[in-house]
């Protein structure tokens, strides 16, 4: 690969490096978000619960898919997304219901 990249020109190399890591910062935001929220609270912003279902959604189709489901298993497992989301408050919140059921298929075999 790095051979490769050395041949490019700077645009493709810039436009490369962008499409190699795009999940992988989607979900370091993901985990920012996360732990920015204040899970003391009585009840939880809307549209935060929804993202994180959503978000969650997301890496299931992506894992579903065949053209993808080889870079994000490796992408998920090495960033321990599933395990990050079973250690978080989330989950222990009530409003958190719909996430933790989500979660529950979010089953990985990185075989």
């Amino acid at each position: 690969m790095l051979k490769r990249d050395s041949k490019e020109s700077p645009e493709k190399l810039k436009l490369d490096v962008f499409n190699r890591t795009f999940f992988q910062r989607l979900i370091m935001d993901f985990f920012a978000l996360m732990l920015s929220q204040d899970y003391m609270q009585p009840s939880l912003d809307k549209y935060f619960l929804r993202y994180c279902e959503r978000f969650m959604e997301l890496m299931i189709d992506l894992q579903a898919l065949l053209p993808t489901r080889r870079y994000i298993n490796v992408l998920v497992d090495d960033l321990h997304l599933i395990v990050r989301c079973q250690l978080s408050p989330l989950l222990e919140h009530g409003d958190g219901y719909l996430f933790s059921q989500v979660i529950r298929f979010c089953k990985i075999d990185s075989r």
